[in-house]
């Protein structure tokens, strides 16, 4: 079978690393990724490099592609132009860019709801990471019966339990030493930051604990004099700690090192922080409404995210009962099994042969 990927840079991080693997143990001379040079045959160390796109693709290009006489097309870029015609296989990481996309716009906004739209049903086969996700593009779209197929996002070889003096390290750097709970995404003032940093109070207020609380993430441009004036008044400031967005292999240190990480987002369809978390060896806090309860299992401990009080008597629960979080992380170990690369690499190969038929 000929599979031609276009633009693999776009692709989150689970999934590059999931092709990748798939690459390395399947090795087949007949697939290629578009090039800003062409098409070359695909290797499990080019999978997402810079040099696959996205881009505008050339009618040059688009004639190279055409003569590869492809069986399949791999489209890694849920608003890229459309390129060549027959069986093609979508990926689409996060439903909810369709829900950005689908409020009241401007004139560039309109057009790229409709490329997506038009891309989403002329897939043969369009994928997603989780059947929460599968479910939010259904409320936005009607796909075909069987659509869309879910390959869960792999966490990384990086997420893996540290050694107790590695964690004490970790520790060290970042809070000197003490615990801490790890809240990993935006920094926008407001909102679910807010909620955390208000369950945070009461939990420092009833508790009188030294834990401390990590931010990690980035703040909008357009909110920083927001964010900033929101953590200045905050009763408990000075057990914040406040981290710019981590790469994995920081991020993987954070967690490693967490007492707990805390996940506030309910809109998120890939579920791919408790995996993370879970190869860590450290419990999760999430929104029971969220991909989370599907990739976390047992291994989480849910709340509902809008309720400030649950977040803070679910961060006493868990600081108090060690038991629990043992629990907890013990729970981690059987589902990270079931979201194994093996398992992950059938799933996909499943998906690109139905692409094909």
């Amino acid at each position: 079978m000929r599979i031609v990927f276009l633009h693999t840079a776009a692709l989150p991080a689970g999934w590059t690393g999931l092709i990748a693997g798939w690459v390395a143990h399947h090795p087949q001379p007949d697939v290629f990724a578009l090039t800003a040079g062409g098409p070359q045959p695909l290797q499990a160390q080019t999978v997402g490099s810079s040099r696959t796109g996205p881009f505008p693709v050339s009618w040059r290009q688009n004639r190279q592609l055409r003569r590869l006489c492809p069986d399949v097309v791999v489209d890694a870029s849920a608003t890229a132009p459309l390129v060549l015609k027959g069986p093609r296989l979508l990926l689409l990481p996060d439903p909810a860019l369709l829900q950005q996309l689908a409020g009241p716009t401007g004139p560039r906004q309109a057009w790229l709801r409709y490329r997506l739209r038009k891309k989403l049903r002329q897939a043969t086969r369009v994928v997603v990471p989780t059947a929460f996700a599968a479910a939010q593009l259904h409320r936005v779209i009607p796909l075909h019966p069987g659509q869309p197929a879910v390959v869960p996002l792999l966490p990384g070889a990086a997420f893996q339990p540290l050694p107790p003096a590695a964690r004490e390290a970790v520790k060290e750097q970042v809070t000197g030493g003490v615990e801490y709970f790890l809240y990993t995404g935006s920094l926008a003032a407001g909102g679910q930051v807010l909620r955390l940093l208000k369950a945070f109070s009461a939990f420092k207020k009833r508790q009188q604990s030294s834990m401390r609380l990590v931010l990690a993430g980035a703040v909008p441009r357009k909110q920083e004099a927001a964010f900033k004036k929101m953590l200045s008044t905050y009763k408990y400031r000075a057990d914040v700690v406040v981290l710019p967005a981590p790469g994995d292999a920081f991020l993987a240190e954070l967690m490693g090192g967490a007492y707990a990480v805390v996940q506030t987002d309910a809109a998120d369809t890939t579920g791919l922080l408790p995996l993370q978390a879970i190869g860590c060896r450290v419990p999760v806090l999430a929104p029971r409404e969220s991909a989370a309860a599907e990739t976390g299992g047992a291994a989480c401990l849910y709340l509902d995210s809008a309720s400030v009080d649950e977040l803070a008597q679910k961060l006493m629960l868990l600081y108090k009962d060690e038991t629990l979080r043992a629990r907890l992380i013990a729970n981690g170990q059987a589902q990270r099994e079931q979201f194994s690369p093996e398992r992950a690499e059938k799933l996909w190969e499943a998906a690109l042969l139905s692409a094909a038929d």
